[in-house]
């Protein structure tokens, strides 16, 4: 299947995690480990779609968008105040946790519906603290 690749993602995303324990990091890494095509994020969704997930895999991916959603709080705001930062950070984490818990439960309905919330939340972080 085409599971090497996003195994091999998940890797090379714990490999620079490892990078991470020096110092927090910034957006833009959180983003592009997260958000790019070949992210965690869009991984996920692409898996959620499948007929038979691949559970395990997925929860790996989903545990490393914890840790980066977990990180995102400390870092600073590309622009934008730091309250409406907390705030929405906050509420990213949240949705983050519940799509984890729902692939680690294996609840394809769960996991879909908190991916679904968690991919209608980007644009208003975005419309505040993404530089054009």
């Amino acid at each position: 299947m085409k599971r090497p690749l996003a195994l091999l993602a998940v890797v090379a995303a714990l490999l620079t995690g490892a990078a991470f324990e020096d110092k927090p990091p910034t957006v833009k890494e959180i983003m592009e480990q997260a958000n790019k095509p070949n992210g965690l994020f869009f991984d996920l969704k692409r898996d959620l779609r499948d007929d038979d997930p691949m559970w395990e895999d997925m929860k790996a991916r989903a545990q490393e968008l914890l840790r980066l959603a977990e990180s995102l709080p400390k870092a600073k705001p590309p622009q934008g105040d730091k309250e409406s930062w907390a705030r929405l950070t906050r509420e990213n984490l949240t949705k983050v946790k519940a799509l984890a818990q729902a692939i680690e439960n294996q609840d394809r309905k769960a996991a879909r519906a908190a991916h679904g919330r968690l991919e209608a939340s980007c644009k208003g972080c975005h419309d505040v603290h993404r530089p054009k």
